[in-house]
């Protein structure tokens, strides 16, 4: 049986023929492949399209998914731009649909001081594809990976977002370096969970305390009466 979110987007996609799509930022969970819904306590907005008002332009159309989108990704413990280059990681790749399948190396060229800049410029293309070639993929693939990046922070997968940002921040011409890269201090992983959270400061408290506290003195024995140190 098809859930309640999952037949929501199915059907904005059916009938976006005669009314445009809109993305925007609700509590309705659904999963990174739009299949089914799951539920994760740390993130309570998650991005669904939608039918946007009769008479919305293009620019409002834009403006406000891209917005949607910012403030679905700004409700976690991270810096939001390390799950915008996340998206931006997983959404220019080879295997991506039109217009940016293949195009992975030729967004780097383009002068964009922040991400989410470039996420901006990401949803403009994509809308703009949509609305002439009438093809929603792009669309589809822009809420998947938004929600992807979502759960991959929710569940605490560090190692997966930190590929995914790394990659993300290449595409966009903020990482000129090759190699070994640390990453900045702004852009690192937090855990969502407060139960990790606490297990996390209270084995670094455990740490400290065995690396502050000074061994103790060696002692020797005391010999007893009429008996000789061994």
């Amino acid at each position: 049986m098809e859930s309640p979110s999952s037949s929501t987007c199915s059907t904005a996609y059916r009938q976006a023929t005669d009314s445009h799509l809109i993305l925007a930022a609700r509590e309705a969970p659904v999963s990174p492949t739009l299949a089914k819904p799951f539920a994760v306590s740390a993130i309570k907005f998650w991005v669904h399209p939608c039918f946007c008002a009769p008479g919305t332009s293009h620019i409002q159309i834009i403006q406000q998914s891209h917005w949607a989108i910012i403030s679905a990704l700004s409700q976690t413990k991270v810096n939001k731009d390390r799950l915008v280059y996340a998206v931006i990681g997983m959404l220019l790749t080879s295997q991506a649909p039109a217009p940016f399948g293949g195009m992975q190396n030729a967004f780097a060229s383009l002068q964009f001081s922040t991400a989410s800049e470039f996420l901006s410029e990401i949803v403009t293309r994509g809308f703009r594809h949509y609305w002439v070639r009438k093809d929603r993929k792009i669309i589809k693939c822009i809420v998947s990976y938004a929600n992807k990046a979502l759960h991959f922070q929710a569940v605490g997968l560090k190692d997966q977002l930190d590929e995914l940002m790394m990659k993300g921040m290449k595409r966009c011409g903020h990482l000129k370096f090759q190699g070994l890269v640390m990453i900045p201090m702004r852009l690192c992983h937090a855990d969502e969970s407060v139960e990790n959270e606490r297990k996390m400061i209270e084995f670094e408290v455990r740490r400290q305390l065995t690396m502050t506290t000074p061994p103790q003195e060696a002692r020797l024995p005391v010999p007893t009466k009429g008996r000789p140190f061994p």
